[in-house]
Formats: C-alpha cells, structure tokens, sequence
C-alpha cells in the first residue's frame, strides 16, 4: 500500500542540501496550528457528547456534571494535564488531491511505502494512524472509557486535572488527532504524529503568523515516487527537479511522475 503526503517545493530543496544522508527531511506541525479551530473541536466535540451521554446514563445531577470542563490550558494552545503537544504530517491512502490543499502550485506529492514507513515510525518514535470517520462509533468508545475514567476527573471552577494514572489526556488526544468528519472519508487520511514539549520544539514565522514546529528525516527507502503536480504546465521547473534528483540520489527515471520507466 502507498500513503501520499504533500510537500513544498521549496522545503524539498532545502532539503536536499543533506542528501548525502539519503535522508528526506520533513516538517511536523504542531496539531493545533496544523487543522482549523473548527477540524480540532470537531473531535472534541465528541468527547464532550460523550461526557453528557455517560452523565445521562449514570445520572449524575448538573451541580456534579463534568460536561463543561475545559480541555484547554489558559490562553493556549495546550491541552490541560502533561504540557506536551502533538505534532504532525497528515498521510492519504488516496491520490486524490486533499480537500484543505489549498494551493496546488509548487507542490510535489510525494508517494511512501507504507510498510516500510511504519518500520521508521517504530524506530523513531513516531505513530502512524488511521483517522476515523464514524462519529457514533467513537463515542460509544468513549463511552466505555469513561466507565473506568470519569471519576479519575477533578473539575470544579477553580481547577481542573486528573489522576495519576488517568487516561483522559490520552482521550483527548485521540478525539482531537484521529477524528475526521465523515464527508471527508473518501480521502482516507492517516496522520503521523510525534509527541514533543514546547521547550523542545522549533518556531519560525509563517504569514506573519508564529509557528511551532518539528522535523523529522524520512529515509529516501520509504519513498516510491514523486510528483510534480501540474508538471505538465511547468515543464522548466520539471526539468530542474529531475536534475535536482540526481543530485539527490533519487533516480528521476526510477522516481520522478512522467520519467518513470516500466520495468
């Protein structure tokens, strides 16, 4: 199976200046700033559904009611609990473009052995995961969970954490990173995700815009092909690129959409 992830032109470059590494350096973005307000709540909307539906079930009386608990830190970006956040790289089984892709110029889509990534992802520290489109599903899911860990919960006005051997801040992870509204199942995504501190990551400027971000180096073993979309009406940058690829070690007859031989 392939899994297709889309990367600048520019990034791409840039990266080839570490070639000899045959290692392809990818940035992760922090979950937060990588999806809309609106794709993370979505998930945690479930979550929040859940809550008042185990409420419902177990009926627990509004004034002990945990259903308004905040997920966020004051301010930020950040979960309550372990100030750690996730960042990541979103994967699609299809090669169908991306509903949020939203410039299509200067981009290669970039094809990856699935096999092969995961086998990096267990070296490396990083998770590979399906999303998932069934909201009923999930909730149900969560649900159950919340059997064993609604009352690891403190929520009051003035405070809100868990106990120690809570699974809640993982909860919250799952329904913001894996959860995807269901009018977009077709493109079957799967995100990579690493966890990093925000001592620990790395911050640049984007659309005037402060970023946070990590990177993590792909080995060329994990690529099968490449694409340069809309290559047909760019044919002075394709020519580049292939030269480019060379330089890289990435064969463009072997590699590169448009050059690639039959074998």
């Amino acid at each position: 199976m392939k899994l297709y992830s889309y990367l600048t032109l520019e990034s791409f470059v840039e990266g080839a200046k570490n070639s000899s590494l045959k290692l392809l350096p990818m940035q992760l973005s922090s979950l937060m700033y990588a999806f809309s307000d609106s794709s993370v709540g979505y998930g945690l909307s479930l979550l929040r559904h859940s809550i008042l539906r185990y409420e419902k079930e177990q009926h627990v009386s509004k004034e002990k009611s945990k259903s308004a608990m905040p997920f966020f830190r004051n301010h930020r970006k950040l979960f309550v609990g372990p100030e750690i956040e996730m960042y990541v790289r979103s994967f699609y089984e299809t090669p169908l473009t991306p509903h949020d892709l939203k410039d299509e110029r200067s981009l290669l889509k970039i094809a990856f052995d699935y096999e092969v990534l995961v086998d990096y992802c267990l070296t490396d520290n990083c998770n590979l995961i399906r999303c998932k489109y069934d909201a009923e599903e999930c909730i149900e899911n969560f649900v159950s969970k919340l059997k064993v860990e609604y009352d690891k919960i403190f929520y009051t006005e003035e405070h809100t954490g868990f106990k120690s051997d809570s699974q809640f801040f993982s909860m919250l992870c799952n329904a913001s990173l894996e959860m995807v509204e269901s009018q977009f199942k077709e493109e079957k995504e799967w995100r990579l995700m690493q966890f990093c501190a925000p001592e620990d990551a790395s911050y640049h400027m984007s659309d005037d815009q402060l970023l946070p971000y990590i990177q993590i180096s792909v080995p060329y073993d994990c690529i099968r092909s490449i694409e340069l979309l809309d290559w047909q009406s760019n044919e002075s940058t394709y020519s580049a690129l292939a030269g480019l690829m060379q330089h890289m070690g990435l064969p463009p007859e072997r590699f590169l959409e448009g050059l690639i031989e039959d074998e």
